[in-house]
């Protein structure tokens, strides 16, 4: 992960480096600050994806939509319970934050 935060901070410098032409009217500087702000973005949402979220981290956690209960595990194991009974799933990313989980077994 701290590859992914020096990358961020490297673009934050480099966008910041942009403002004065951007602010000058500069449309190639504008487009490049544009880029940059989108790259930033996107790494920061898969910082956020790799450390989880309160459901898919800790210990066993409970989404509840009124009909079916769905429970993670702390070894990214899932599975639900609903008025038909219960069983087991087979999820690859948490359905909340979208951080990939173990394969069962791993």
């Amino acid at each position: 992960m701290k590859p992914i935060r020096d990358a961020i901070k490297q673009l934050e410098c480099m966008a910041t480096n942009l403002m004065g032409e951007v602010q000058n009217g500069n449309g190639l500087a504008t487009l490049n600050y544009v880029a940059l702000d989108a790259a930033i973005q996107a790494l920061q949402e898969k910082l956020e994806r790799e450390n989880g979220c309160e459901y898919c981290m800790g210990d066993t956690k409970e989404l509840i939509d009124g009909e079916t209960t769905l429970f993670i595990t702390r070894d990214d194991e899932a599975f639900y319970a609903d008025w038909n009974g219960q069983g087991d799933l087979e999820f690859k990313f948490c359905p909340m934050c979208g951080r990939k989980l173990k394969p069962k077994g791993v």
